[in-house]
């Protein structure tokens, strides 16, 4: 049997090995796969080989059971072959997806005794086995179709408003650049406000019910300062309503570290969206960074500190306030104050995705202070040119967003041209010289051709410099599987939608 107790995994079901295996081997098994386990409450583990029919080394007595099956019925129907298990309308994308080096989480359906597909989620990690071959190790738990539709549901919602919401907060930026009273500039910061909340509270109600913040992040170099400046300039406008002030110290001996930088971005936003929810107006909020020494060669060990003077939290309720939907029961909050309680939900996964600590001190009437411990690999600083002068080309099938995008670039004083879809966009590449074009925002969802098929034309015209123009996806698209596909197929960077600017600004200018 197998018992989950204080988060740690104690796997004592049977393993059914496929061929002969000695105890020793038994054993090494039963240790390598606590990891997937432990990243995946798992109703049972599948490990084989990557030869042609993915065949199976051993099955658990849980996958079997979720199956319908005895390990002769798992014979007789697979021969031991892995690939005859999965459902055939799903072999393509299982295919696509374990020899891919990133252990994603995703579902896929298995069939069973009886002929009938069912949903399972998979975590996959990798071990080497005693003879020295490498082997996938999937960890299964079965889901039923409402789960599955619930997801789905609330994806494509997230999906849809993204692109409206994009159009919504980028015209209310650039009315209020051009604005020349104050009136119309608060106007205009309370829209971008409020569009922004929506779009929050929709992107955290995804992360949780797709699992996401437990999935592997995404690490690549970026600058400290960078993530800094994109999390201040996201809750800017809650800040302005509430002349709030915000002050803000990096004292660090390494700008550029290795991690996953939009994650990061969204735990600061949640910390600081947190200190101005509960802190009266007019009051300061300082986020500090200070860089200590690592036990560990080429790692640092940055300590971040959000400070509020709010209205504190009350010992028997701080244990709580990291409880999705939580809502501190405290008489001196109003009904009307703006939280769903999914903030520091997210960002304490998040953060112990990473590896890190994210812990608080409070004290009624006197404040919080919130503080993350994460130590990350440390980084060489990435250059990043000017736009001034280079060129641009925007694909887009939305007109509104492609103006808005264009305008940025122009004020930037980049050289842009527009078009409308991935067909447009690989004629257009074709027809110019090798290195004309210096960047590519490419969103995903276009009619005639897509996102995914014009970079992988794009990227097969060596003569025209196809393997070197920096391509950006520019996409409400935004899960972790999401951001995987864009970078296999090509591209080299991911600006979700509704867009960051300076985000935007960088990705291209790396």
């Amino acid at each position: 049997m197998r018992d989950v107790r204080q988060g740690a995994s104690f796997y004592r079901e049977p393993l059914y090995f496929v061929g002969e295996a000695c105890d020793e081997e038994g054993q090494f098994y039963q240790s390598a796969i606590v990891s997937v386990l432990a990243a995946n409450e798992a109703v049972g583990v599948v490990a084989g080989m990557y030869d042609e029919r993915f065949s199976v080394r051993f099955v658990s007595g849980f996958a079997l059971q979720n199956l319908q099956m005895t390990f002769q019925d798992f014979l007789d129907a697979t021969d031991g072959s892995f690939l005859e298990l999965v459902y055939p309308d799903d072999r393509e994308e299982f295919l696509a997806r374990i020899v891919s080096p990133t252990a994603e989480r995703w579902a896929y359906r298995l069939v069973d005794k009886a002929g009938n597909p069912r949903w399972f989620e998979e975590r996959r990690s990798e071990c080497v086995a005693p003879d020295g071959t490498t082997l996938w190790v999937c960890s299964l738990r079965q889901v039923n179709d409402a789960h599955l539709f619930q997801a789905e549901l609330l994806s494509r919602v997230s999906h849809d408003m993204r692109t409206p919401l994009n159009a919504i907060m980028g015209t209310a930026d650039r009315i209020a650049a051009r604005a020349e009273d104050g009136h119309t500039r608060d106007d205009c910061y309370v829209i971008r406000a409020a569009a922004f909340r929506l779009l929050d509270m929709i992107e955290r109600s995804l992360e949780l019910s797709e699992d996401e913040v437990g999935a592997p992040t995404r690490c690549a170099p970026f600058s400290l300062a960078d993530m800094v400046d994109s999390a201040s300039y996201q809750v800017g406008p809650k800040y302005d309503g509430k002349r709030q002030t915000l002050s803000i110290s990096c004292k660090v001996a390494h700008d550029y570290a290795v991690g996953d930088c939009p994650s990061l971005v969204k735990v600061l936003r949640a910390l600081l969206e947190n200190a101005s929810t509960f802190s009266p107006d007019g009051s300061p909020v300082s986020l500090s960074i200070v860089e200590g020494e690592s036990s560990r060669p080429g790692f640092g060990l940055f300590r971040i500190a959000v400070k509020d003077q709010g209205i504190g939290i009350a010992p028997d309720q701080v244990g709580r306030i990291f409880e999705p939907f939580a809502r501190v029961a405290d008489s001196r909050l109003h009904d009307d104050i703006p939280h769903a309680g999914l903030g520091l939900a997210v960002a304490k996964s998040l953060v112990h995705a990473m590896g890190g600590d994210l812990s608080v001190e409070s004290s009624p009437g006197r404040g919080s202070t919130f503080r993350v411990t994460l130590e990350l690999p440390l980084a060489e600083a990435v250059a990043c040119s000017s736009l001034r002068d280079r060129r641009i080309m925007v694909v887009e099938d939305n007109a509104l967003n492609a103006e808005i995008i264009c305008e940025f670039l122009e004020e930037e004083g980049a050289q842009v041209t527009v078009v409308q879809d991935g067909s447009q966009a690989v004629e257009e590449f074709l027809n110019h010289e090798a290195g004309y074009f210096d960047g590519i925002t490419m969103d995903i969802h276009m009619p005639v051709m897509d996102g995914y098929e014009a970079t992988k034309r794009i990227r097969s015209a060596g003569d025209h410099g196809g393997e070197k123009v920096r391509i950006v996806a520019v996409t409400s698209d935004n899960t972790e599987s999401d951001i995987l596909r864009i970078a296999e197929c090509g591209m080299d960077a991911h600006v979700p939608k509704p867009i960051d600017f300076r985000a935007l600004c960088t990705a291209l200018g790396s």
